[in-house]
């Protein structure tokens, strides 16, 4: 699934380029900063959150999941 841009420029710095997919990850733990779903009855995963970000000033101009095909966990 790929991520679509909504608008042209970035509100802050009205730069027009944008890197999408952009990995959110931590930096001293094992795994990925993302949205908790269940697997099943007992499994519980996670989906990797991803950035879209102005290549000019820096500002995140969204987060998303790739795939959104899970039961989400809302407690």
């Amino acid at each position: 699934m790929s991520h679509e841009s909504h608008e042209a420029c970035c509100l802050q710095c009205g730069g027009r380029d944008f890197a999408t997919g952009i990995h959110i990850g931590l930096t001293a733990e094992i795994g990925d900063v993302g949205l908790s779903y269940k697997d099943g009855l007992l499994l519980i995963g996670t989906e990797p959150m991803r950035a879209e970000i102005c290549t000019a000033c820096g500002t995140i101009r969204s987060l998303y999941v790739e795939n959104v095909n899970h039961h989400w966990r809302t407690r």
